[in-house]
């Protein structure tokens, strides 16, 4: 499993365990300052928690060694590695950062608009914020320091209502979070839970300044009605939209009573899960300088003498934060050592067939080295698999720490007779 890989499940998990604490217990909380402080916190932690890697040291060193599914050769060829084979888990990669490309785009395009917009419109400075007006039907939104506000508004009853709306995203500084959780969609755009999030993000926003209006000018009738006249109008997701979020769910929350005062500490119950969560996402376990992870394990029943030969290349390891990798990932060695293999004559005609496994090192150069078998069937096979093995050149070598080292693998290569 590579880094993007594993960064993308450790914050995928850490988003889901604060969405659960919020939908549990703080939605339908009044508090809405403390739960924009959580939902942030979510977000940032979301960012920063997978690349912490506290390790857990252990005085015994385990002799672990990556080892590949078993490329199955036949005296007719190839049965299940074949030339024309499909890398289907190769597509994945190029799906997941299409639709991130696509999102990134999107995002790119809706932040241009915005730019347009405020290009082409009157700007004037009021309460020490940027005010653009602008001529876009019922547009009354906030990025940043700028409040954007329909011209038709400027000498309506709505006017002044809509001002300190606008006025409290700007002053709390709104924008932040919404940046961020577009940040996190896009990283984590398979993952319904990081939609969820961002919307959730959007409409406690809203209530905040909903609450701030209410509690300093308009009753809550007077608000809602102005809220109606400006339900339909332009939109963007990455800005505070006056009229977005125009559900039953927010008018209710208008008219909610001040939650009980014991109620804000209901944070306090998801505070357990997400410790737990933070340190299983960021704690490993190393061995000796051996860290152990992304590991395909190696059969206990194989009979390999996993200890023969393992001094002739110093400092060599078996599992490293950054693994090596061949031209073409997995799919592209298996690859490669199918379609280069020959079943020898001799062993065909006499029935000889077996799994062969053959341990080797990638050096800090990206060569191929001390290739020998960790398990024999018959000299004619090994010797066949330690050719290819040999073969294999071009390895983006193993790192530990940022450096570049020695790594061990083995590789099982099974000569069936057809």
């Amino acid at each position: 499993m590579n880094n993007l890989n594993l960064f993308i499940i450790k914050s995928s998990l850490i988003l889901f365990v604060f969405y659960i604490g919020f939908w549990l217990f703080l939605r339908k909380s009044s508090y809405f300052k403390l739960n924009r402080i959580y939902l942030l916190s979510g977000l940032i932690l979301s960012l920063i928690i997978p690349f912490l890697n506290f390790q857990l040291h252990e005085s015994a060193q385990t002799e672990i060694f990556i080892t590949l599914d078993s490329i199955d050769i036949s005296s007719n060829k190839i049965l299940n590695t074949s030339q024309n084979a499909i890398d289907w888990f190769g597509f994945f990669p190029i799906f997941y950062y299409s639709i991130a490309v696509l999102l990134t785009f999107k995002f790119l395009f809706q932040l241009f608009s915005l730019i347009n917009l405020f290009l082409h419109s009157e700007k004037e400075k009021q309460n020490g914020f940027n005010l653009i007006l602008t001529n876009k039907n019922n547009a009354n939104f906030s990025f940043f320091n700028y409040a954007f506000v329909n011209k038709k508004n400027r000498n309506s009853e709505s006017y002044s209502a809509i001002i300190k709306h606008e006025f409290v995203h700007i002053v709390q500084k709104h924008s932040v979070d919404i940046i961020l959780a577009e940040i996190v969609t896009i990283v984590l755009w398979f993952n319904p839970f990081a939609w969820l999030y961002k919307k959730s993000i959007k409409e406690n926003h809203e209530y905040i300044a909903d609450a701030e209006v209410i509690n300093n000018s308009l009753s809550v009738i007077e608000y809602q009605k102005i809220l109606f006249e400006q339900s339909f109008g332009v939109n963007f997701s990455i800005a505070n939209s006056f009229n977005s979020s125009l559900t039953f769910k927010r008018l209710n929350m208008m008219k909610k009573i001040k939650s009980n005062k014991y109620m804000k500490y209901r944070v306090l119950i998801t505070l357990p899960a997400i410790l737990l969560m933070i340190v299983f996402v960021s704690f490993s376990n190393e061995n000796n300088s051996t860290i152990i992870k992304n590991v395909n394990p190696l059969s206990v029943n194989q009979d390999i003498d996993l200890s023969e030969n393992l001094s002739l290349i110093d400092d060599t390891f078996f599992i490293v934060e950054k693994m090596p990798e061949f031209p073409g990932g997995e799919f592209g060695l298996r690859k490669f050592i199918a379609t280069n293999i020959k079943y020898p004559e001799s062993a065909r005609d006499n029935g000889i067939a077996g799994k062969v496994f053959i341990r080797f090192a990638v050096t800090k150069d990206g060569s191929v080295d001390n290739v020998h078998v960790a398990r024999s069937v018959d000299q004619l096979l090994d010797e066949e698999a330690i050719r290819v093995v040999k073969l294999l050149k071009g390895w983006k070598p193993g790192e530990q720490k940022g450096e570049k080292v020695n790594v061990w693998f083995i590789v099982p290569i099974n000569f069936a007779l057809k």
